[in-house]
């Protein structure tokens, strides 16, 4: 999904909690930007793999990448190499929950990301793409043995 998607659903249920949860506008705040800004591992895998910095060009590089990406079938698919994205993996979940216990920041962050991951997965089943990817780095680096890129760096 798209960032600007994520980031109209996350107002929106940033709002929503707000009202329910009667929580502070920090706290409301922390938990838009969190289900956004996660979306940041995705241009942290382009700078590292493209040493280019553009947050223009990554966006259009993306863009252009899915939709090359999804015109594969998935058996095509599980050939390449799928992006290691540190914020979408349990490892990094799990981080926020250990800290969540010493900041309730962290709780809100949390919160956040986890929106985030439900619209990410409605997605992932909705057009059938693989789970994993988007679930464990330590997944993603076993299944990314001996695999080429998918024409990650043309």
């Amino acid at each position: 999904m798209l960032p600007k998607t994520h980031a109209i659903l996350g107002i929106i249920f940033s709002i929503v909690v707000f009202f329910i949860f009667n929580i502070s506008i920090f706290q409301t705040l922390l938990i838009f930007f969190a289900s956004f800004l996660i979306d940041f591992d995705h241009y942290m895998w382009y700078v590292y793999k493209k040493n280019e910095y553009s947050v223009k060009k990554a966006y259009f590089w993306f863009k252009g990448k899915r939709k090359k990406w999804f015109n594969l079938s998935k058996k095509e698919r599980d050939k390449y190499k799928r992006p290691f994205l540190v914020f979408h993996s349990i490892e990094f979940w799990i981080i926020l929950v250990l800290l969540s216990f010493i900041n309730k920041i962290f709780l809100f962050i949390l919160i956040g990301v986890l929106f985030h991951m439900t619209i990410d997965y409605i997605e992932i089943f909705r057009i059938k793409e693989r789970f994993y990817p988007k679930f464990s780095l330590l997944w993603v680096f076993i299944k990314n043995e001996d695999k080429p890129h998918f024409l990650l760096f043309k």
